[in-house]
């Protein structure tokens, strides 16, 4: 069994733990990236499977011959606490690809490796036919799509852990990771942490990914006082990750998807501070744009002390043929032209990596 693992975060800055009324939340496009070098396979080790609560939606009567199409937008802010923003996205369209990724390890590291996570992913599905066949164990009961985003991200596992045995400074650096791939009318999951997908439906909102986190490994193993205590004094503490070992589990699943869901992923930033009903409420109020409800599901995590990143990614399906009835309510603004707004851009390029505007309505890829 793998031992928990403490989150080491960037350096926590002072003069920022005062909240601030500049929402400096950064948005960027990338088109482009390069290939890590890729080298032998690693195998999996197999931790206990962390406590499920029961997974209750209410199911939408549609005809099976439906085409449908997605709608995206994303958020992400430092926070007003930390110096540097160690979360990352990647967002794919064209492959029905939306992962968030939530680094750690401190002195940048974490930032390093939710880079390399989000675009070996990219990678991955860029050139999907020729990675494939790497016989990487996955899990059982699955289709291929599933098996193929599982794969990516224990692509993505090695390439880290690679990177941090080549700089002495970013040795235990490590990501979590979440994502959604949608095909036909089914999505994939698959998230290695406590970095988090929400699905609404009909008015409801579920936590589809449970924590790996060492409260939630107690309570699965019925061990619910010790777990209380953790849940209240090491929050902190995670049962798996990206990078952090050669092994890891990345669990995965897949479920049918109806027009009209709302999917939300999330770094601990946002969901350590903002409630599920709170989630519900904004997910659910179908007068805001997806834009406005990422805005201010941003802006309740900083009013609740933005102690961490913060990262909101929101994914809706909708019938094709109603596209018109799903346009959203305002124009999109340019990034520059709202006050506070910036692009998130290091010496490096990009760090977040989308292939689209958020405002197109994007065909969901069929099966193959």
């Amino acid at each position: 069994m793998s031992k928990p693992i403490r989150r080491k975060k960037g350096i926590e800055n002072p003069a920022r733990r005062a909240p601030s009324a500049k929402l400096d939340t950064y948005v960027a496009v990338c088109s482009g990236w390069k290939l890590l070098p890729g080298t032998e396979p690693f195998f999996l080790s197999h931790l206990p499977q962390p406590h499920r609560p029961p997974l209750s939606l209410p199911q939408v009567a549609v005809g099976a011959d439906r085409e449908l199409a997605l709608r995206f937008a994303v958020r992400s802010h430092v926070g007003l606490v930390r110096d540097e923003n160690e979360d990352n996205f990647v967002v794919m369209p064209a492959h029905g690809l939306y992962v968030v990724a939530d680094g750690m390890g401190g002195h940048a590291a974490g930032q390093i490796a939710s880079e390399i996570c989000v675009k070996t992913i990219a990678d991955f599905y860029q050139g999907s036919k020729r990675l494939q066949r790497i016989p990487f164990p996955t899990t059982s009961g699955v289709g291929e799509p599933t098996k193929l985003l599982e794969q990516s991200m224990l692509m993505a596992n090695r390439a880290i852990y690679q990177a941090s045995l080549e700089v002495g400074s970013r040795q235990g650096m490590g990501t979590t990771v979440v994502g959604l791939q949608f095909t036909g009318d089914t999505v994939s999951i698959a998230h290695a942490g406590d970095s988090r997908a929400y699905l609404l439906r009909g008015g409801r909102i579920a936590q589809v990914t449970p924590d790996h986190s060492l409260s939630n490994f107690l309570f699965g193993l019925g061990r619910d006082a010790e777990a209380r205590l953790a849940a209240a004094t090491m929050s902190n503490v995670i049962m798996r990750a990206l990078g952090l070992e050669g092994d890891v589990d990345v669990e995965a699943q897949e479920l049918a998807v109806e027009p009209g869901d709302r999917f939300l992923l999330c770094s601990d930033g946002l969901s350590d501070l903002v409630s599920d009903t709170q989630l519900e409420f904004y997910l659910g109020d179908a007068h805001l744009s997806l834009e406005d409800i990422s805005d201010r599901l941003v802006e309740r995590a900083l009013q609740a002390g933005g102690r961490d990143n913060i990262t909101v990614l929101i994914v809706e399906v909708a019938l094709a043929s109603q596209a018109d009835t799903i346009a959203p309510e305002r124009e999109s603004q340019q990034v520059d032209d709202r006050t506070g707004w910036e692009e998130a851009t290091s010496p490096g390029g990009s760090r977040r990596l989308m292939d689209t505007d958020p405002n197109d309505l994007t065909p969901v890829p069929g099966d193959e």
